[in-house]
C-alpha cells in the first residue's frame, strides 16, 4: 500500500494551481492565497492518513484551503470574513475533477515532449525553467547573445505547445 503522504504530496502538486485560483475567486488577495495555500499543503500532508482514498481529492483539499483562508481573514480581523456559499459551490466537482485529469495529461505530454528534444535544447530548457537563471546567464552558460537566447525560447515555447496540443490531442 502506499505512504499516505505520498499519495497526498502527489495529489497536492495536480491541484495546486486550480486551488491557488479558487481562492482568488472567493476574493483572496494574493498574500492571503500563498498563506492559505501554504498552510493547506502543511495541514493536508500532516493529516495525510485522514483522507480517504477513491474520495475526491479536490474536495478535501478545497475544504480545507476553505478554512484556512477564512482563519486568515478572522485572525486579520476583515469584516467579510464569510464567505458566499453558492460562490464556493461555483465549480462543480465534475469540472474540477476534469480539469485535474487534463493538466495530469497535459504533464505527460509535456514530459513526452521534452524527452524528445535534442539535447542542446534539453538544457536551455533545464537553465531557464528547472534552474531560474536569467537570460544573461543562459547566454554566458552556452555561449550565445541574450537575444539568442529569448528567440530560441520564443521557438521552444511554440513548438512545445504544438507538440503537446498534438500529444493530449492523440488520447
Amino acid at each position: 500500500m502506499s505512504d499516505p503522504r505520498t499519495v497526498v504530496t502527489a495529489q497536492l502538486v495536480q491541484v495546486l494551481p486550480m486551488l491557488r485560483a479558487w481562492l482568488r475567486h472567493l476574493g483572496g488577495d494574493r498574500e492571503q492565497v500563498d498563506e492559505a495555500v501554504q498552510e493547506t499543503v502543511v495541514w493536508c500532508c500532516e493529516y495525510a492518513d485522514d483522507f480517504m482514498p477513491g474520495t475526491s481529492f479536490g474536495a478535501w483539499a478545497r475544504s480545507v484551503a476553505r478554512f484556512r483562508l477564512l482563519a486568515i481573514w478572522r485572525d486579520r480581523g476583515r469584516a467579510d470574513d464569510q464567505l458566499d456559499e453558492a460562490l464556493a459551490a461555483a465549480i462543480p466537482q465534475a469540472e474540477w475533477d476534469a480539469a485535474a485529469e487534463g493538466g495530469d495529461r497535459r504533464r505527460d505530454a509535456l514530459s513526452r515532449c521534452l524527452e524528445d528534444m535534442p539535447g542542446n535544447t534539453r538544457r536551455l530548457v533545464e537553465l531557464t525553467y528547472r534552474d531560474g537563471c536569467d537570460a544573461a546567464t543562459v547566454a554566458n552558460r552556452l555561449a550565445s547573445s541574450v537575444n539568442a537566447i529569448y528567440l530560441a525560447l520564443s521557438k521552444l515555447r511554440r513548438r512545445l505547445r504544438a507538440c503537446v496540443e498534438r500529444r493530449v490531442g492523440a488520447t
